[in-house]
């Protein structure tokens, strides 16, 4: 599995959000957001930023190896 796609999944179970509570924040559907978590589609910079922004977090970390 990408690392990307372990850290976003890893990032919402620390903090006890469901995929739904997550797509809300990225202003997707959570069956979008499922697609990102799973690896089917790469996460988008502009998620990865509101992802960093919302807790608090450097979002570049989700890309490196």
């Amino acid at each position: 599995m990408n690392t990307t796609y372990s850290r976003i999944r890893d990032l919402r179970l620390k903090n006890k959000k469901t995929q739904k509570e997550i797509g809300e924040i990225l202003g997707t559907s959570a069956n979008m957001y499922q697609k990102y978590e799973y690896g089917q589609v790469e996460l988008p910079v502009r998620h990865a930023k509101k992802l960093g922004k919302y807790f608090k977090f450097n979002w570049w970390e989700l890309y490196e190896d």
